[in-house]
């Protein structure tokens, strides 16, 4: 319904802030799109917001918190018979995203 459309919508947007430079407004757009997945929008969609949250937080610096938002992205994948609706590409992106958080150093 109306939730998904609006999370579909403002998923691509939050990337688009990010790439932009503007995390706080990519996180805030990520947030509400992960809102709108939980209250009926799907869990494609929430697994592009968590993905989308985890690339903020690791953009960010918040590796601890960037590593548990990819692994819910993973867990949410693993639900799917298309994992969170992406393409090998984006799957193996999410892939490094977790990689790239295992590898820092504590």
């Amino acid at each position: 319904g109306a939730s998904f459309a609006a999370g579909l919508t403002l998923v691509p947007l939050a990337r688009n802030a990010r790439f932009s430079g503007r995390p706080g407004f990519a996180r805030a757009l990520a947030e509400i799109a992960l809102l709108a997945a939980r209250n009926g929008g799907g869990l494609v969609l929430e697994g592009q917001a968590l993905r989308e949250l985890a690339a903020l937080a690791l953009v960010t610096g918040e590796d601890a918190a960037a590593l548990d938002l990819a692994r819910q992205a993973l867990e949410v994948a693993e639900t799917l018979d298309r994992p969170l609706g992406l393409n090998a590409d984006r799957l193996a992106d999410l892939e490094v995203l977790v990689g790239g958080c295992l590898l820092v150093d504590d």
